[in-house]
């Protein structure tokens, strides 16, 4: 486990980055909370653990990890 990934979801959890409501031509875009988390999992850190750190959904976090996957068209 990499400490660094988790450091970065608690950082992002106490800047409350959770609440971005930032304009964006995404209808739905990624907070750096989900971000962190989406980057944690892809690295290998486990999900329950991740969601439980940024206090988010389970498949919130899977949700996240898809969204920020290269499409192929």
């Amino acid at each position: 486990m990499s400490a660094g990934h988790l450091d970065r979801i608690v950082a992002a959890r106490s800047s409350g980055a959770a609440d971005d409501t930032g304009l964006s031509a995404d209808p739905f875009p990624l907070t750096e909370l989900q971000i962190a988390a989406a980057s944690a999992v892809s690295s290998g850190e486990s999900l329950a653990v991740v969601a439980a750190m940024a206090d988010l959904p389970a498949l919130a976090v899977l949700d996240a990890v898809d969204a920020l996957q290269p499409r192929s068209i």
